[in-house]
Parts: C-alpha cells; sequence; structure tokens
C-alpha cells in the first residue's frame, strides 16, 4: 500500500530525505507536468549572491572626504567702488582728539580765570586783559565795570553750560549788582551779547 506522495503509510517507513542542496542554493522546481517545460523563476529565487569583485591590484585607496570647512563659503569680496583706509587715518584721529583735549583745557583754564575777576560786590573786572574782543568798548561813555560785567554774566551762560553749577551762584550775585547801577541801553546789550555767542574762545 502507497502512502500520499507515493510514500508508504506512515507506520511503515518515513519518506525519504530531500535530494542534497548543491552548491549552497536551492534546486530548480521539478518540470511541468502539462508543459514538460519549467516555469520562469523569480528573479534572484534561486540563484546564489554574486561574490564581491576581487580588489584591483594597484589601485590606491579613496581619499577620506574633505572636511566640513572645505566647503565653507569664502568671504565676500569688497563692495564695488569701496576705497580701504587712508594710510596713518589713525593717527589722524589721535591728533584729533589731542587738539579736543587741548581746547577744553584752554577753555577750564580761561574759566577759572575769569571766575578770579569777580569782586566781593559781585562785579567783574580785569576781563579785558583775559578776552581782547571786549576793548571793542572800551571808547564809549558807559562804565567798562558794568560792561564787563555784563558781559561776563552772558559768555557764562552762552560758553560755559557744561560749568553751570559752579557759576550759577556767581552770576545771580552779579545781576543784583547790575541791578544797581545804571542799565546799558539796549543797543549796547545787544552787541554785548553778540560777542559773548560768536568769541572763540582762545
Amino acid at each position: 500500500m502507497v502512502g500520499l506522495g507515493g510514500c508508504p503509510p506512515p507506520s511503515g517507513c518515513a519518506c525519504p530525505p530531500p535530494p542534497p542542496v548543491v552548491g549552497g542554493c536551492l534546486p530548480p522546481p521539478p518540470p511541468s507536468v502539462v508543459s514538460g517545460r519549467l516555469p520562469p523563476p523569480p528573479p534572484s529565487a534561486y540563484a546564489c549572491p554574486l561574490p564581491p569583485p576581487p580588489p584591483v591590484v594597484g589601485a590606491c585607496p579613496l581619499p577620506p572626504p574633505p572636511p566640513p570647512s572645505a566647503y565653507a563659503c569664502p568671504p565676500p569680496p569688497s563692495p564695488p567702488g569701496a576705497c580701504p583706509p587712508p594710510p596713518g587715518s589713525s593717527s589722524i584721529v589721535i591728533d584729533q582728539e589731542k587738539i579736543v583735549q587741548q581746547q577744553e583745557n584752554i577753555k577750564e583754564c580761561l574759566f577759572e580765570k575769569i571766575v578770579k575777576c569777580q569782586k566781593a560786590a559781585g562785579e567783574f573786572v580785569g576781563i579785558d586783559t583775559l578776552i581782547k574782543e571786549i576793548d571793542k568798548f572800551k571808547n564809549t561813555q558807559f562804565d567798562q565795570t558794568v560792561v564787563q560785567t555784563f558781559f561776563v554774566v552772558q559768555l557764562l551762560k552762552e560758553k560755559f553750560v557744561e560749568n553751570k553749577i559752579e557759576w550759577k551762584l556767581l552770576v545771580k550775585k552779579a545781576e543784583k549788582w547790575l541791578e544797581m547801577k545804571q542799565p546799558l541801553p539796549e543797543e549796547i546789550k545787544a552787541q554785548i551779547m553778540s560777542l559773548a555767542k560768536s568769541i572763540i574762545l582762545k
């Protein structure tokens, strides 16, 4: 008695082992009973994997990839028409700073000298020795002490704003002294005020 698949009953014997695999690959399927031809196997179903190609004798290894910095963008070019800094520009800046510092020192020194010209009553005398431009009012019939005191009051307000804390009380004292004197004509006052605004301190 023959069992299913051409084998004897299970109690009699076991099915024969499958045929050995040649080359480690699966054998092709049996031919079709109807056509007698093999059905087309699926791609790479029974094919053995191809071995890696042998290394080429004498070939140089590939160089390592360049670092990320190798792909960094170069710095942008200077805009067209841009001029390089002129030579010696730093020395010009230093010279300008020295000039400004010298002017500030001269101004501070002049301020101290003006303050020392005030008398106990509040008037200013001897200003013509410090600022020669006030000499234009010497030939007038007005009191020169009044002229100089009024000039100093205007000069401090125009040119020494940064020293206001120092001259605030001095100006108040001078203005009280002027109130007790004969006032100057408005035309003379306007000329003195214009001189105080336009004068260049030296």
